[in-house]
């Protein structure tokens, strides 16, 4: 059988989604939290879910693909406490989550 280089049987991958995946598993190899409240500088997840936040929805919708979203959503909610959530925010948590349900990936 021929390989396609395809993962996850996924048909695209987007070109935020390695950012993500290095951030979220920066988030569970390391206490995120506790090294938070030891500097002043932001860890590297925290930095990239405010980045996220902080970039226009369409942009960032566009550069995820179907793990991106599932990836972007986890660091996200994992990070509620620690980011400011505004009216701003709200167009790309509508679309994230319009997208995870609409690939399948939520409940």
């Amino acid at each position: 059988k021929r390989i396609t280089g395809i993962p996850y049987g996924f048909l695209t991958t987007g070109l935020l989604d390695g950012i993500l995946h290095c951030a979220v598993l920066y988030q569970f190899w390391t206490d995120t939290h506790r090294l938070q409240s030891q500097s002043d500088r932001p860890p590297l997840p925290v930095q990239v879910a405010k980045a996220l936040l902080s970039a226009p929805a369409g942009d960032v919708m566009a550069s995820l693909g179907p793990l991106g979203v599932l990836r972007a959503l986890d660091l996200l909610y994992g990070f509620r406490t620690l980011l400011e959530f505004n009216i701003d925010s709200l167009p790309l948590l509508l679309r994230l989550f319009s997208a995870g349900a609409a690939l399948g990936l939520l409940p």
